[in-house]
């Protein structure tokens, strides 16, 4: 599996918050949706793929959080004690929130990567004539 950063890199150079384990994990996942949106075409030594990598990271990490926050609440907005009130929301389903990852994964990877071009000179991005 093709790698875009290590942890080094995300600590060091970016400067990134994330600890444990599950680093190196979400460092793979958005090494793959880079390889999936440039079809194969990004190189770990272009910086902007890093940066865009470690930005990846912060955001699957982000989604991950929120995904288990979800599943703690319930659907509970807010719960009182003094004459006992409790308040239920709309959450989010996983569908949902996957569909709103994916649409911000593939943002950021064209925020990113949209004027970078591979050692041959072709457009990151690039997917063919239209």
């Amino acid at each position: 599996m093709k790698k875009y950063i290590d942890v080094k890199y995300y600590k060091l150079n970016y400067k990134g918050l994330i600890e444990g384990f599950n680093l190196n994990n979400l460092i793979v996942e958005a090494s793959r949706y880079i390889q999936k949106h440039t079809l194969d075409r990004a190189d770990s030594d272009i910086e902007v793929v890093k940066y865009c990598c470690c930005v990846l990271v912060d955001k699957l990490n982000e989604y991950e959080e929120q995904k288990e926050k979800n599943k703690k609440q319930n659907n509970k907005k807010s719960e009182s004690v003094g004459k006992w009130s409790v308040s239920y929301g709309d959450i989010k389903t996983s569908e949902e929130m996957k569909k709103e990852l994916d649409e911000e994964i593939w943002n950021t990877i064209k925020f990113y990567l949209s004027n970078v071009t591979d050692k041959n000179g072709v457009n990151l991005l690039y997917r063919g004539d239209a």
